[in-house]
């Protein structure tokens, strides 16, 4: 029964250092302009843990929320409007995910396109509350495109077979 107890707190360290690690790169993507900070990474992961929800009929559980949380550091960090990807992301897998899915028979690159999505979404967004609030738009500059095929990388290797 000890050892039982061992191993899962060990687990659970391990989860806990995974997640301290993903803060630890956000806050290094926000001093080194070339590293990524996985939007489409974690708009991927979060349409896979809907899908996931709606297969088991479980609840959501922290590995969401987090999700939620990383996205909300994200747009801290990197001067987007505050929960704007949040909005990005809702309104992507309400009116288009299953559409991409039904309509695009594309399998496993259809991460690529949800990856390519996530950072047009969270653009287009921030473009039209920045136009609201009569503030300057963010510039949309080229290592986005760096972003996007190293997110989609990413995301095809770790969620392939999963959507």
């Amino acid at each position: 029964m000890r050892s039982r107890n061992l191993v899962k707190n060990r687990f659970d360290f391990s989860y806990l250092f995974f997640y301290l690690s993903l803060i630890f790169y956000q806050v290094l993507s926000s001093v080194y302009y070339w590293i990524p900070p996985l939007f489409g990474v974690f708009f991927c992961y979060m349409i896979v843990l809907l899908k996931e929800k709606e297969r088991t009929l479980n609840k959501l559980d922290f590995r969401w929320y987090f999700s939620l949380f990383y996205l909300l550091l994200i747009d801290i960090i990197h001067g987007f409007y505050l929960f704007s990807s949040w909005i990005a992301f809702f309104v992507f897998y309400h009116l288009f995910v299953d559409w991409f899915k039904s309509k695009l028979k594309l399998g496993h690159y259809l991460l690529v396109i949800f990856t390519f999505c996530a950072y047009i979404f969270i653009y287009l967004f921030d473009v039209f509350l920045a136009y609201l609030d009569n503030s300057q738009i963010l510039k949309f500059g080229i290592e986005y495109l760096w972003f996007f095929v190293v997110e989609a990388l990413i995301s095809f290797v770790i969620f392939k077979g999963k959507i």
